[in-house]
């Protein structure tokens, strides 16, 4: 029959010791480079008046935008979460630690697929033939 009594031979990190603080900081740090990374993906230097009005930038990265949006939108849900769930913690477990490293290696990806969600290359083109490339 399962306890509810923890191990005592796992080290918990009490709210408020420099272990537990530590680990929300790292945490949270984690969620905000994820977020700040999100905006290189917006790097369009080919297309010079892509900045100068906001329909000249829909048209050069509206797709690109769509999906740093929808990036942006996922990370900030996960980092809310975590700080919600979190902000209810007396203590933090190693086993909670790994986790939550697991949980954000995945969020530190994010910020890679939205440039291929958002691309407008023609990428779903059939390659040409010889045939057809004259």
């Amino acid at each position: 029959m399962a306890t509810h009594e923890p191990d005592p031979d796992v080290p918990l990190f009490a709210r408020g010791t420099t272990e537990f603080d530590r680990a929300l900081a790292f945490f949270d740090g984690t969620y905000a480079v994820a977020l700040t990374l999100l905006v290189t993906t917006l790097d369009r230097t080919d297309e010079q008046d892509a900045w100068a009005d906001p329909a000249a930038l829909w048209a050069a990265i509206g797709t690109e935008l769509v999906a740093f949006f929808l990036a942006f939108t996922v990370v900030a849900f996960y980092w809310r979460s975590n700080h919600a769930f979190v902000a209810r913690l007396h203590h933090l477990s190693g086993r909670l630690v790994t986790v939550n490293l697991v949980l954000l290696a995945f969020v530190v990806l994010l910020p890679s697929p939205p440039t291929r969600w958002g691309s407008t290359q023609s990428r779903w083109r059939r390659p040409s033939s010889p045939a057809t490339s004259r």
